[in-house]
């Protein structure tokens, strides 16, 4: 066999292959689809996609709060790399960003930085099973004492990863399969995030005889 034949057949097998992947890809983002439309049709809302070799990306509104549905690629600080995030948001105004993960989900990654760096410093103790870091540890810490997060986070304990502020909160898991995506599930998720939403927004206000802020000329 010659040098040519072993090109061509190479070159033969890597174009199956990314056929295969376009396929199976195309496939899967198909099924996501009929998923998302499932979710529209049962709980309002409407389905955007790019096209078919793009994740859909549903909003809609819950208990009077937009809320949204999408998938994310990530490829940092986990023990396997480019995992595919089912996510969950709704906006809110914090005056600061506080990441609450499961103990053991997040690892190093080599090349991509420090985790402290981005999400900010880790605060012992303050919720039992989950690691809690904070770009502004006051903040963070009057949340939790003042609201109750413990609490108010556990019907989002499926999710390992949860985003609270500055100007979303956001929650994500490993998809799982169409299974995540029954409108039982999603309905009870999004329930309890624009509920965690709204509790939030009462406790981050300041008191009502609060002095007002002067504006510094």
């Amino acid at each position: 066999m010659t040098f040519l034949n072993v090109a061509i057949m190479v070159g033969i097998l890597l174009a199956a292959m990314v056929a295969s992947m376009l396929y199976y890809g195309s496939r899967g983002k198909k099924q996501i689809r009929h998923l998302f439309d499932g979710l529209a049709s049962a709980m309002g809302g409407g389905v955007a996609q790019q096209n078919r070799m793009h994740y859909p990306h549903w909003t809609t509104q819950v208990a009077g709060r937009p809320a949204e549905l999408f998938f994310y690629l990530s490829e940092g600080h986990r023990k396997t790399a480019d995992i595919v995030y089912l996510v969950l948001a709704t906006p809110i105004r914090l005056p600061s960003a506080s990441l609450v993960v499961e103990e053991g989900f997040f690892t190093t990654a080599p090349d991509k930085g420090s985790f402290n760096a981005v999400a900010g410093d880790y605060l012992a103790g303050l919720m039992p099973g989950r690691y809690v870091y904070a770009t502004d540890e006051a903040a963070t810490v009057a949340l939790f004492a003042r609201g109750g997060l413990a609490e108010r986070l556990e019907p989002l304990g499926r999710y390992p990863n949860i985003v609270l502020g500055p100007d979303a909160i956001t929650v994500g898991k490993p998809y799982g399969g169409a299974l995540d995506l029954t409108p039982e599930r999603i309905g009870q998720d999004l329930a309890a995030l624009a509920a965690l939403a709204a509790h939030l927004e009462t406790v981050a206000a300041p008191p009502a005889d609060a002095p007002p802020v002067l504006a510094r000329g």
